[in-house]
């Protein structure tokens, strides 16, 4: 996150639309832990220093990085993720390199412009996302996000899906 003109921005990338997982999707820089991470909480802020670092080219210390939400998909889906976020500030000086491979652009805005945008069709943002860049719009400053991210770090989301008896997929 940075201060901004308009007020808080948030970064994200899109995925190459040749991912097999959220083609062509806005996302939040990250991905999953590797084994050099290790294990526990600890791991999870590696990880996503790390695919910061790699996906575009933004250094955060694993330490600076605040827990900002939690999402775990439904039972009945097929492909499940536990998937921790974290917010860090970011300087204005900071540049951003997408790597070309995963995350092809890159794009820092306020999470209204992005709620817009999704709303009117011209960015696909998955429905975590977009929870979360409706939480992210109620502050207007990254100290006033980080604060409350740091009073609410235990919460986390699992979406409801009304899944039929006879669904492919219901295990």
């Amino acid at each position: 996150m940075r201060d901004g003109e308009a007020g808080l921005e948030v970064l994200l990338g899109q995925r190459t639309t040749a991912a097999r997982f959220m083609g062509g999707f806005w996302v939040f820089p990250g991905g999953q832990v590797d084994p050099d991470d290790g294990d526990g909480e600890p791991a999870f802020r590696r990880a996503a220093a790390r695919e910061l670092a790699e996906e575009v080219s933004v250094v955060i210390p694993a330490s600076e990085l605040v827990p900002f939400d939690r999402w775990i998909t439904p039972q009945a889906l097929p492909r499940r993720f536990d998937t921790y976020f974290f917010a860090a500030a970011v300087g204005p000086s900071a540049r951003v390199r997408v790597d070309g491979q995963e995350i092809v652009a890159s794009r820092w805005a306020t999470p209204h412009r992005l709620l817009a945008d999704a709303h009117a069709g011209a960015a696909m943002i998955s429905y975590p996302t977009l929870r979360q860049l409706e939480r992210l719009r109620t502050w207007t400053s990254v100290d006033e996000a980080l604060s409350s991210c740091a009073a609410t770090a235990n919460a986390h989301g699992v979406p409801a899906v009304l899944v039929p008896d006879d669904a492919p997929f219901r295990r």
